[in-house]
């Protein structure tokens, strides 16, 4: 194989995962087919099936990779940074940034994550296990996983809140506030 060729692959593919994502959002895991995506594509269903095997298969891939990507993120921002407070903020930081930057992903994350989350090998970085280590290490924090629970029902809650126009965007200009919020729960 060509690295031109090569590109065209990994553009295809790409191209296809975009497509998906919409149109999961759109009408739903059920309610779209690989046809829909094909079209969406401009590509055969072949196509698509040469670079996924399946619809459950490309939901689960574009799951994983994205998550976990996020995960190691989230990881990396708190290891650069001592204390709760710092940590959450950062945290915060990027967890607004990531539905700043791309809401539709942001999305689809959200949408398909109660099953993905099920699949997701334990040896993969877990945004839920990154956030309830930190807790664990604050004495402060009673009930760690409580905590982690708050955190992330407070950010999803205001990025939904966005999404739908209720609260002014972007999310990031809430930082802040949010990271105030979230010690306040986790700390009470």
């Amino acid at each position: 194989m060509t690295q031109a060729t090569a590109k065209r692959g990994q553009a295809t593919k790409e191209k296809i995962e975009r497509a998906s994502i919409a149109l999961f959002l759109e009408k739903g895991v059920n309610g779209t087919s690989v046809r829909d995506i094909a079209e969406a594509c401009g590509i055969s269903e072949g196509t698509l099936y040469r670079h996924f095997h399946s619809k459950d298969a490309m939901i689960r891939e574009i799951f994983t990779e994205h998550y976990v990507s996020f995960s190691e993120k989230l990881a990396e921002a708190t290891a650069a940074v001592a204390g709760l407070e710092a940590q959450v903020e950062r945290m915060v930081g990027l967890f607004c940034g990531f539905y700043d930057e791309d809401p539709i992903l942001f999305g689809f994350l959200l949408m398909v994550q109660h099953r993905q989350l099920e699949r997701l090998p334990s040896n993969l970085p877990n945004a839920i296990d990154v956030i309830h280590e930190l807790m664990v290490k604050d004495g402060r924090v009673h009930e760690p996983m409580l905590a982690t629970a708050s955190m992330i029902g407070i950010l999803v809650r205001n990025a939904m809140f966005v999404r739908h126009s209720r609260l002014e965007g972007p999310l990031s200009r809430y930082v802040p506030q949010l990271s105030r919020q979230i010690m306040g729960a986790v700390t009470a």
